[in-house]
C-alpha cells in the first residue's frame, strides 16, 4: 500500500536492522535495544546526524506496530535543523549559459529544458519526472501535475522563455512518447539516477 520511494525508505533502514537484531523476539524488543543499535551506528559513523538516527528509529516503530499491533513508546533524538543553501544566481546563469551553446545536442536540450522547468515550477525530482505529454497546456502555459508527494494533484506554470523552448524541443523530438523527460537509448521515462549523474557530471565540467 505505500509508494515506491517510502517502501525502499523502510527497506533500506529495516536490512540495518536486521542485520543487528534479526535473531531477537520482536515481542521483547524495547527502548533499551534501539539505543544499543543507535550506539552501535554512532560508533560506525561518529558524524551521523540525529536526523538519520530518527529514521532508523521511525522504521523501527512502522515495524513493531505493524508486527504486533501495539506502539513502542520510543522519543525521537532532538534535531539541528540546517538552513537548506540557495543556489546562487551566478551559478544559475552559469549553467544555462552552458546549455545555450549545447542545444545542438538532443540530451544537452533535455537537460537544459530540466533545469528551467525546476527552477520555475519548484517541482519535486519525482514529480518532474513524472510529467506526461498529455499533461501540457502549451496555450495556457501550464503543466497538470499527478505524480506528488501529497497524493494532490495542482498546476504550475512557466514563462514564455520556457514555452519557446519546450515547443521547441517537442517539435524536434516528440515521437508519440508517454513522458516528457526519456531516455532517448531506451524510449522509457527517464530515472532519478540518470538525472542526478547528469547533476554530478555537470558540477564537475563547470567547476560547480
Amino acid at each position: 500500500r505505500l509508494k515506491p520511494d517510502t517502501y525502499r525508505f523502510y527497506s533500506k533502514y529495516l536490512e540495518y536492522v536486521n542485520q543487528h537484531l534479526g535473531d531477537l523476539d520482536i515481542n521483547t524488543l524495547n527502548k533499551h535495544h534501539v539505543n544499543q543499535l543507535l550506539m552501535i551506528k554512532k560508533e560506525e559513523n561518529p558524524d551521523i546526524s540525529n536526523a538519520t538516527l530518527n529514521k532508523l528509529i521511525t522504521c523501527i516503530k512502522v515495524m513493531y506496530r505493524f508486527v504486533t499491533e501495539e506502539k513502542l513508546i520510543i522519543p525521537k533524538l532532538k534535531e539541528k535543523q540546517k538552513p537548506i543553501p540557495i543556489v546562487q544566481e551566478e551559478i544559475i546563469q552559469k549553467i544555462f549559459a552552458y546549455y545555450k551553446t549545447q542545444l545542438h545536442n538532443k540530451i544537452q536540450f533535455r537537460n537544459y529544458l530540466y533545469y528551467k522547468l525546476s527552477l520555475e515550477t519548484g517541482l519535486r525530482l519525482n514529480e518532474i519526472l513524472n510529467i506526461k505529454m498529455s499533461n501540457i497546456n502549451m496555450i495556457e502555459r501550464l503543466i497538470y501535475i499527478t505524480v506528488t508527494k501529497t497524493d494532490v494533484n495542482r498546476y504550475v506554470s512557466f514563462s514564455k522563455e520556457t514555452h519557446t523552448l519546450l515547443q521547441k524541443f517537442i517539435l524536434l523530438y516528440y515521437e508519440n512518447q508517454e513522458y516528457l523527460f526519456i531516455n532517448f537509448k531506451t524510449g522509457k521515462r527517464l530515472s532519478k539516477p540518470s538525472i542526478q549523474s547528469q547533476t554530478e557530471t555537470l558540477k564537475r565540467k563547470l567547476n560547480i
